[in-house]
């Protein structure tokens, strides 16, 4: 068996001495007779200087003209670019890189273009405008955090015969009217805070930590750029707010929420080209880059503001078109519109009055045809006519929201059913709102009733108690009446827990 073994390996040597000999043959026959080295090919990678056409002023025309920041590396001779990156995208961006291409040969001006419109890019843009809300947020804890400090703030706010305003966050919920207000503060309260802050960064007594953080709060407060967007973010806050408002409104019907849709995008419409109330205020309270005694810094030119106003005021109404595309488009919202009363022709105006909306009403019978089974639509046409008349001969009903109109027939009418068939079409129509805070205040509600020692409590009974709660004033003790209920128990409810019914009650 080892004279076996051995013979196996003595052949694999005697294999691997020709595989040897064989290799060093054929390089022999690759090397060149005259034992001259080779010229390398050229590499066009090494001539960038010789070939770039972009010279320091065209990359600074490029930066105004894409409106980002960009970064540059010169030739030797400092004639030329040789190669450009976006700031932004290497201070903001996820891996600290610029997407950025600028070719091998040549500092290319649609490598820009291309850049810009990049997912890579627009994610940056994001992220730095986060932390520019970051910083914003920065001045809530400093003033916020320390009684002391607030306090300093309030008595240096009554020298000056004014009033503080205790700062909130931007992003402190979710809605549009608690941003509006951070920003209304921020605005009220600019001079208090920067000359307060000027105080505490001059006060040695303070930790230079903090005095550190407060110089670095006037410096971005004292920027140009910084004053001129919260006016105008206070401008447009304004107009998405009131969008927001009226989404929440439990009165809410199809055509106030379009009403306010088209007022709010003819407004912001009007923007791109001139300046909303508040920035008319930035006018005239700006004068020679001066605001409340402190001079702005980095002044920016208005053509450029303006170019960035633009693009931010259509970034916000495509916004809100993509979300209420339908409000505009679907004929069955237009339709909605003939339930508003104000809308009506005067009763006096012949026939106009009779023929209004009798095609608006068959749209929406055809629509919801599925759920009127029960519902004569031909009399429905007769009701709507009479129905009309009715409001409009009654002066009292014209102030009246027309929620609350419908509802309010729909009471007087339900002995008589005048128009029990127009009213089944009319709250076929009716709204819910989108977010109520009335309604998001329940789940308060919830916890503090169905709390770990109540947590056995079935639906019905956790119904009825959050109906109680939510409605404290039918439920009022003045005006509660206990003993129907009492009554109603004591006949109709379970014997075995009555007072003096074991093993509730005492042993008797």
């Amino acid at each position: 068996m080892s004279q076996q073994i051995t013979s196996f390996f003595n052949h694999v040597n005697v294999n691997k001495r020709k595989v040897a000999v064989s290799t060093e043959d054929t390089d022999r026959e690759n090397v060149p007779t005259n034992n001259k080295r080779q010229p390398a090919e050229p590499d066009n990678n090494n001539n960038i200087e010789q070939t770039v056409t972009a010279s320091l002023k065209t990359v600074k025309k490029w930066e105004k003209e894409f409106q980002i920041p960009i970064g540059y590396e010169q030739s030797r001779t400092g004639e030329v670019v040789t190669k450009i990156w976006c700031e932004i995208c290497t201070k903001y961006s996820t891996d600290r890189s610029s997407s950025l291409v600028t070719g091998l040969s040549r500092v290319k001006k649609e490598s820009l273009g291309y850049h810009v419109k990049s997912t890579s890019h627009e994610r940056a843009v994001a992220a730095k405008l986060a932390k520019e809300l970051k910083d914003q947020n920065e001045i809530t804890p400093l003033e916020k955090g320390s009684a002391k400090r607030n306090r300093e703030a309030q008595e240096l706010a009554e020298i000056m015969d004014d009033h503080f305003l205790k700062p909130a966050k931007c992003n402190g919920t979710r809605w549009v009217e608690h941003k509006l207000l951070a920003v209304s503060k921020l605005l009220h309260n600019w001079f208090i805070i920067v000359s307060h802050m000027s105080n505490y960064a001059e006060d040695n007594t303070n930790r230079g930590e903090d005095r550190a953080k407060a110089k670095g709060i006037i410096q971005k407060l004292c920027q140009y750029k910084f004053v001129f967007y919260l006016y105008f973010l206070k401008d447009i806050l304004s107009e998405v707010s009131r969008i927001s408002l009226t989404f929440q409104r439990d009165d809410i019907n199809v055509s106030s929420a379009v009403t306010v849709l088209q007022a709010a995008n003819a407004t912001l419409n009007d923007m791109i080209n001139n300046p909303g109330a508040q920035l008319l205020q930035f006018d005239n309270d700006v004068i020679d880059n001066k605001f409340h005694d402190f001079t702005l810094k980095n002044p920016i030119e208005r053509a450029v503001l303006k170019e960035q106003l633009r693009r931010i005021i259509l970034g916000i109404i495509d916004c809100i078109q993509t979300r209420f595309e339908n409000l505009h488009t679907d004929e069955l919202f237009r339709a909605c519109h003939v339930f508003d009363h104000k809308n009506w022709p005067d009763l006096n105006a012949g026939d106009a009055l009779a023929q209004y909306g009798l095609a608006e009403i068959q749209q929406i019978v055809e629509h919801f045809r599925p759920l009127l089974q029960g519902c004569d639509t031909v009399a429905a046409l007769r009701e709507w006519v009479d129905l009309k008349a009715y409001i409009c001969r009654n002066r009292h009903f014209v102030d009246v929201h027309p929620l609350a109109l419908f509802q309010r027939i729909s009471v007087e009418d339900s002995q008589m059913n005048n128009f029990q068939n127009i009213l089944k079409i009319i709250h076929l129509t009716s709204c819910y709102p989108l977010s109520n805070a009335a309604c998001e205040r329940v789940f308060s509600t919830m916890k503090r009733i169905k709390s770990d020692w109540r947590c056995r409590l079935n639906n019905n009974t956790l119904n009825t108690l959050m109906r109680i709660n939510m409605n404290e004033k039918a439920f009022s003790l003045d005006v509660f009446e206990p003993r129907p209920f009492v009554t109603r128990w004591w006949f109709n409810g379970q014997k075995s827990k009555r007072p003096h019914t074991v093993p509730y009650g005492p042993n008797q």
